[in-house]
C-alpha cells in the first residue's frame, strides 16, 4: 500500500476522560483465533512439510520430495565432513537446510542471522546461466555444487571471535553484532564460497574457462576495476561479470591460498572475526596492506593473460565485426527462415528484459522490442517466420515458474502454450504442427511433444502432449532443433560427471545416439558443446563449445561425422546462427567483450574450416598463475592433499520423517538490552525477535520498564501465512508505549491491539495487493511531574488496495503506482467523533537513460465525512524522511478540511558519477543527484465553496552513498519557497531516504529473502 492504515488515520482530537464500553477486543480476540487456528494446526499447504533430521542438518522439504531430500541430507553430511576442518569451524546448533521448490531459478542462499539456515531450490541452472554467473555445465552434479557452496557460507558466517564472541556469550546470537564475519565484505564472503566449491572439483567456476574469458577480457582491455569497487553489491552501471564479487573474490582467495598456503585462510578468517576490519587482518596476517595485495594480485594477472592473449595471437583469430545488440546479454540469436532477421532475448543490462528483433538491411540494422517481461532462451521461428516460440517468467502461486508462449510478428499478440510444465527450450517441427520443449521435474529434465493444432494452453494431464525422452536422475535435455527433413531431432545433454553433448534423437523411439561428445558419462573429457542450430540446409550442425579452453564456433557435419573450427576471437564465442542479406551468408554470433557481450557478424566459408579431433580437447587454463604451472591439467590428482576431490556420490539417508513445526526454528535466540526514555526519565528494556526456518512465522517482543514513572513499555508482535496460502498473511499485535514530544517532557501513553490480514498478486510487470487492519487503541496525555490526562479511546478499520505496473521499453520505463485507501473510525467518549476517510493515491514516473533521469508525479486526493478529516501540509522536523501522502515541503499554515488534494511533479538527475569507495570500509558513495519540484495542496469544507490551497517550488541536491557494502541511503538536502503565502519563509530542510533499506540489497540478493548471500550472479536467470 501507499500509506499504512496509521498514516490514513488522522490523529483523533482529545475528549473529557470518559471509559467507553469495548466490545472491540473480544470481537478481535475471537477473529484471531479464527485466522490462527488453521495455520497453527498445520493446514493443508503446510502439513505437506517434512523434517528430517541428520547428525548435523534438519533437512525440511515439501510432500513428494523425500527421495530428493535424504540424498541432499547425505550429501550434506558428507559435505560437513569435507568442509568442516577445512574451514575450521562447527556452527553450535545444527544447520536448517531447506528443500524450497518455489521457483524455477536455480539459486541457493544462507541466511546467518538467528541460526544456521541454508536454502536450495532444487532445479537445475538453464542452459544460459553461464554468461553472468559462470556455473556451466562443467559442474558435476548441482545438489552437491549447491549445498557445499552455501554450507561453506553457513560455516564462514557463523565464526565469532573477540567482542562478538562475548556478546553472544552475553545476550545470545544478536544479529549482526554476533555475526562479525558479514562485515568481511561480500568480495570477500563469496569468493570463500566460490573458492571452497572450486577446490572440491566439483566443476567449480575458478577453474571453468567462463571465468577465465572474463579476467582475460579485463586484462586484453585494460579494464580491472578497483578493490573499493568490487568489495560490495554496487550497482557501477556497468556489466559486472560473475557478479563481480564472486569473480574477484574467488581470484583474491586463490591467491592468498596460493602465495601463502591453504592453512592461511583459516587465521585470517579467524582473525578477521576478532577484529572486523580488513586493514588490520591484511597487517597481521599477511604483513601486508589489501591495496598492496590486490595491487599484486592484479600484476600477477595482467602478467599471465598478456601471455595466454598473446600465444592466442599467434594461433590466428577470426576478423569479427561487431552486429549491436542491447543489453549486456544478447543471448540465443537465431535467424528467420529467410536469413535477414535475428530473434533474441536479453535479460541482463541497461535495458528491459525483453524478447527483441534484430532486421539485417543496408546501413545499420534496426533492433527493436517485441515485448516485455523475463523471456528466457532459445528462442525458434516457425517454419513460415511469422511466429516466434520461446518461454518466459511467470508468478504462479507465489512461485516464479517457466512456461512456452507464442508471439504472432504480424498481430504483436502473445498466446501461451503451455500451463504448469514449467517448460522452455521450445523447437518446432518442420511442418509447424508439433513443438518438442524441455519439461522440469525438480532436478531432472524430460523432453516432451506439444501438438500444436490442439487448443492451448496445454496442462500436465493435456492429450496433447506426448513424452518423447524420459527423464533420468540429473540429465538436462535440451532439444535444439529437427532436422531439416523432420526424420530426427537434435538434443543437448548435460550429464553428472561434467560436461554436455550433441545427441541425435528418434521421436517415435526415443532413442539417443551421440554425435558429439564431451560429457565424462560418455567418455569425453568433461567439456561442454551447447548452443546448437542446423543450418538451413542441413549440412551442418553449429554450435560453440569450450573444448580448446577458450569458447570458439565450431560445426558438426552428419553425413561425414566430422567437426570443424568455424571461428574464434581472443575472448570468447557462444549462439551461432547462419543469416543471409544482401551481402551473403555469413554467421551472427554472441562474442564476449569486458563490458558485456555482443552481437557480432562473421564470415561463413566452410571451405576454408579445419577439422578436430573432437575426443582430444585442450585443457581450459585457470586463474591463477601457479595453477597454470602446476597443475595444467585440471587432474585432482595433481592437487595438494588438502584439495582432495569430493565424494563422487552420496547414499540416500535413512531416518524418521516428521511433519514440519514451526516451533523450534521460531524460539528467541537473543536479548539485546534497551534504552529508552518517557517523560518522567530513563526506561529500560529489552527486545528479542524471531522467525521460522521458512520466514513464513515472524514475531517481535519488547519490554521495558520506566524507573521514575513506574510505567511499563510492551510490545509483540507475530506475522504468518494465512490458512498456509503462499500469497496470504494475517498478523496480530499491540502494546503500551510512551511517545515524547519534541521536548522530552511531555508525550503521550498509547495503549494499541491490532488484527492484520492481506493476499497479494505478485507479478514480473505488474503486482496487486490487497490489506485490512483492524485495530483498537487507548491514548493518554502524560507529563513530567503532572497527572495524566484524560483517555482517549479509538477504534478503525482499513482497508487498502495497491497496485504497481510498469512499462519498460528499451533503456526506459513508465512506472504506476495506485493506492485506495478507506478508513472507518470512532474515537472519543461515548464515540461522539465518527467518520469513514478515502484516499487515492497515484505515483508515475517516466525514467530513461538508464534511470540517471526521470520526471515524476504523485497526487493525493481524500474525502471523509468528518469535517476535520484531513490536514494538508502540516509543519514537520527539518530531518525527514520519506514524503506522506500530504506534507508539503514548502512552510506555511496547515489546511484542515473535509476534503483535500496534494501533488507534487519533479524533474530529477543525475549530476555527478561517484562511484569510489573510503579504502575497504563499508562506505561507498555512488552519485549526486539533482532535482526540481512543483508542489501544491488544496482543502475544502466543501465541494462547493473555494479551497484553502497554497504552492511552493523547491530544489533538492542529493548524495547516494552505500553502507554494509550494500545498502543505498540517500542524503538529501532541499530547499522550499512558499508561492502564495507571502508571510511564510523559504524553509531548508534535510531528507534521509532509507526507504530501500530492504530492496537494496535489491542489488543486493536478487529475489532473495534479506540476509543471506547466493550462489549465483545479479541474473534473473539465477543469482
Amino acid at each position: 500500500m501507499l500509506m499504512s492504515p496509521r498514516e490514513a488515520r488522522p490523529r483523533p482530537a482529545r475528549l473529557p476522560r470518559r471509559r467507553a464500553p469495548r466490545p472491540a477486543p473480544v470481537f478481535l480476540a475471537l477473529l484471531a483465533f479464527l485466522l490462527a487456528a488453521p495455520a497453527l494446526s498445520q493446514p493443508a499447504a503446510a502439513a505437506a512439510r517434512f523434517t528430517l533430521e541428520t547428525d548435523h542438518f534438519y533437512v525440511h522439504f515439501d510432500e513428494g520430495y523425500e527421495a530428493l531430500a535424504r540424498e541432499a541430507a547425505a550429501v550434506a553430511e558428507q559435505v560437513h565432513r569435507e568442509l568442516a576442518p577445512r574451514v575450521g569451524h562447527v556452527p553450535s546448533e545444527k544447520t536448517h537446510l531447506i528443500l524450497l521448490d518455489a521457483t524455477d531459478m536455480a539459486n541457493g542462499y544462507t541466511d546467518p542471522m538467528l541460526y544456521p539456515k541454508v536454502v536450495v531450490f532444487p532445479v537445475y541452472p538453464t542452459f544460459f546461466s553461464p554468461y553472468g554467473s559462470g556455473i556451466s555445465p562443467r559442474l558435476h552434479q548441482w545438489m552437491r555444487f549447491v549445498i557445499l557452496h552455501e554450507y561453506a557460507h553457513a560455516l564462514h558466517l557463523d565464526m565469532n571471535e573477540g567482542v562478538g564472541k562475548a556478546l553472544a556469550t552475553l545476550f545470545g546470537r544478536v544479529p549482526l553484532l554476533t555475526t562479525p564475519m558479514l562485515d568481511e565484505s561480500y568480495a570477500f564472503i563469496e569468493g570463500f564460497a566460490t573458492y571452497q566449491e572450486t577446490i572440491a572439483d566439483l566443476g567449480g567456476r575458478g577453474r571453468d574457462p567462463y571465468y577465465a574469458m572474463f579476467l582475460r577480457a579485463m586484462v586484453l582491455d585494460d579494464d580491472v576495476l578497483r578493490l573499493d569497487q568490487i568489495l560490495g553489491h554496487y550497482p557501477l552501471e556497468r556489466w559486472k561479470p560473475g557478479a563481480n564479487v564472486y569473480l574477484y573474490g574467488y581470484a583474491l582467495w586463490e591467491s592468498m591460498a596460493d602465495r601463502y598456503g591453504d592453512d592461511v585462510l583459516e587465521r585470517f578468517n579467524r582473525v578477521f572475526a576478532r577484529t572486523r576490519s580488513l586493514d588490520a587482518t591484511f597487517k597481521e596476517v599477511l604483513g601486508t596492506t589489501p591495496e598492496r595485495f590486490y595491487q599484486d594480485w592484479e600484476a600477477r594477472l595482467t602478467r599471465t593473460y598478456r601471455a595466454q592473449i598473446l600465444e592466442l595471437q599467434a594461433e590466428g583469430t577470426t576478423p569479427a565485426q561487431p552486429l549491436g545488440g542491447r543489453g549486456y546479454v544478447p543471448e540465443s540469436p537465431v535467424a528467420s527462415p529467410d536469413g535477414r532477421r535475428v530473434a533474441y532475448v536479453t535479460v541482463n543490462g541497461p535495458v528491459a528484459p525483453a524478447l527483441r528483433l534484430l532486421e539485417l538491411r543496408p546501413g545499420a540494422p534496426r533492433d527493436r522490442q517485441l515485448l516485455a517481461g523475463v523471456p528466457l532462451g532459445p528462442v525458434a521461428w516457425s517454419p513460415d517466420g511469422k511466429t516466434l516460440y520461446y518461454a518466459r517468467v511467470d508468478v504462479e502461486d507465489g512461485r516464479t515458474l517457466t512456461d512456452l508462449y507464442a508471439y504472432d510478428l504480424s498481430t504483436g499478440r502473445e498466446q501461451r502454450l503451455t500451463r504448469g510444465l514449467r517448460a522452455f527450450g521450445p523447437a518446432p517441427s518442420p511442418d509447424g504442427r508439433r513443438l518438442v520443449f524441455t519439461s522440469r521435474d525438480a532436478l531432472a529434465t524430460r523432453l516432451l511433444e506439444l501438438d500444436l493444432v490442439a487448443s492451448p494452453p496445454a496442462g500436465p494431464d493435456s492429450p496433447a502432449l506426448r513424452e518423447v525422452a524420459p527423464a533420468e536422475g540429473e540429465r538436462q535435455l535440451l532439444a535444439s532443433g529437427w532436422a531439416p527433413d523432420g526424420s530426427w531431432i537434435l538434443v543437448t545433454s548435460h550429464e553428472t560427471g561434467g560436461g554436455s553433448d550433441l545427441l541425435r534423437l528418434d521421436p517415435a523411439s526415443g532413442q539417443l545416439e551421440p554425435l558429439v561428445v564431451g560429457s565424462r558419462a560418455r567418455g569425453g573429457a568433461g567439456v561442454v558443446h551447447e548452443n546448437a542450430q542446423f543450418t538451413p540446409d542441413g549440412r551442418f550442425i553449429l554450435f560453440d563449445s569450450d573444448r580448446s579452453g577458450v569458447y570458439a564456433l565450431y560445426a558438426y557435419e552428419p553425413a561425414s561425422g566430422r567437426t570443424f573450427q568455424v571461428a574464434r576471437t581472443l575472448t570468447g564465442l557462444f549462439d551461432p546462427t547462419l543469416v543471409r542479406d544482401d551481402v551473403g551468408p555469413s554467421l551472427v554470433a554472441m562474442e564476449y567483450t569486458s563490458r558485456g557481450y555482443r552481437l557480432s557478424r562473421l564470415p561463413y566459408d566452410p571451405s576454408r574450416w579445419q577439422p578436430v579431433d573432437p575426443a582430444a580437447p585442450r585443457v581450459a587454463v585457470s586463474l591463477s598463475p601457479a595453477a597454470l604451472s602446476s597443475d595444467p591439467t585440471g587432474d585432482a590428482s595433481a592437487r595438494p592433499a588438502s584439495r582432495a576431490a569430493s565424494a563422487a556420490g552420496a547414499e540416500s539417508v535413512q531416518g524418521e520423517v516428521r511433519p514440519y513445526s514451526p516451533w523450534s526454528s521460531l524460539r528467541p535466540r537473543f536479548w539485546l538490552p534497551l534504552m529508552g526514555m518517557d517523560e518522567a526519565g530513563p526506561q529500560p528494556g529489552a527486545l528479542t525477535f524471531g522467525y521460522d526456518a521458512y520466514q513464513e512465522h515472524a514475531y517481535t517482543l519488547m519490554a521495558g520498564y520506566g524507573i521514575t514513572s513506574g510505567r511499563p513499555t510492551f510490545l509483540a508482535d507475530y506475522a504468518g501465512p494465512l490458512w498456509g496460502s503462499r500469497q496470504a498473511f494475517w498478523g496480530i499485535g499491540g502494546g503500551q508505549q510512551t511517545l515524547l514530544d519534541p521536548d522530552g517532557t511531555q508525550g503521550t501513553v498509547r495503549r494499541d491491539l491490532y488484527l492484520d490480514a492481506g493476499y497479494s498478486w505478485p507479478g514480473i510487470v505488474a503486482a496487486t495487493s490487497f490489506s485490512a487492519r483492524a485495530e483498537i487503541w487507548e491514548e493518554q496525555p502524560v507529563s513530567s511531574g503532572g497527572a495524566p490526562g484524560p483517555m482517549e479511546p479509538g477504534q478503525a478499520l482499513t482497508v487498502g488496495v495497491n497496485r504497481l505496473r510498469t512499462w519498460p521499453v528499451d533503456a526506459r520505463s513508465f512506472d504506476l503506482e495506485s493506492g485506495l485507501t478507506m478508513t472507518g473510525l470512532r474515537t472519543g467518549a461515548g464515540w461522539n467523533r465518527q467518520g469513514v476517510l478515502a484516499t487515492l493515491r497515484e505515483k508515475a514516473a517516466l525514467r530513461w537513460n538508464l534511470g540517471r533521469q526521470s520526471v515524476d508525479a504523485d497526487l493525493a486526493l481524500g474525502t471523509s465525512t468528518l469535517s476535520d478529516g484531513f490536514t494538508v501540509g502540516a509543519s514537520s522536523d527539518w530531518l525527514r524522511g520519506t514524503d506522506g501522502a500530504w506534507t508539503l515541503n514548502a512552510a506555511g499554515p496547515a489546511l484542515e478540511g473535509r476534503h483535500a488534494a496534494r501533488f507534487t511533479v519533479g524533474l530529477n538527475g543525475q549530476l555527478l558519477r561517484i562511484t569510489r569507495g573510503m579504502g575497504t570500509s563499508q562506505l561507498f558513495f555512488d552519485d549526486v543527484g539533482g532535482r526540481l519540484y512543483l508542489e501544491g495542496g488544496a482543502a475544502w469544507a466543501s465541494l462547493d465553496g473555494a479551497p484553502q490551497a497554497r504552492y511552493g517550488i523547491g530544489a533538492e541536491t542529493s548524495l547516494t552513498a552505500y553502507v554494509q557494502y550494500a545498502i543505498p541511503l540517500t542524503l538529501s538536502v532541499g530547499v522550499a519557497v512558499p508561492v502564495n503565502t507571502p508571510d511564510a519563509s523559504t524553509s531548508v530542510y534535510l531528507r534521509l531516504d532509507v526507504s530501500d533499506l530492504l530492496g537494496a540489497a535489491g542489488r543486493l540478493l536478487q529475489g532473495t529473502r534479506p540476509g543471506g548471500p547466493s550462489i549465483l550472479g545479479a541474473s534473473p536467470q539465477g543469482r
